[in-house]
């Protein structure tokens, strides 16, 4: 299980998608390689959105917290490979 070694979090329960997966990554340009932060987002939509950009960008992410509802808050850790 990956920790957030940096105490950053990044709140983007703000944003919809598909700006979620573009701000999470402009947030993540500086990441370390040991470091991972959390990623706060609404809906389980965000969450499936930024998950995937994110993967695909090759960072690692694991859903720590996630619901049905849009009004269900989902965290995200993420770090890189």
């Amino acid at each position: 299980m990956l920790s957030n070694t940096s105490g950053k979090i990044i709140d983007l329960s703000h944003a919809v998608c598909p700006m979620t997966a573009v701000l999470a990554l402009v947030a993540l340009k500086d990441l370390k390689e040991a470091d991972t932060v959390m990623i706060r987002l609404r809906g389980q939509d965000s969450a499936a959105n930024v998950t995937e950009t994110l993967q695909g960008h090759g960072y690692r992410v694991e859903a720590i917290k996630t619901g049905e509802e849009s009004t269900t808050f989902a965290i995200l850790m993420v770090g890189k490979h």
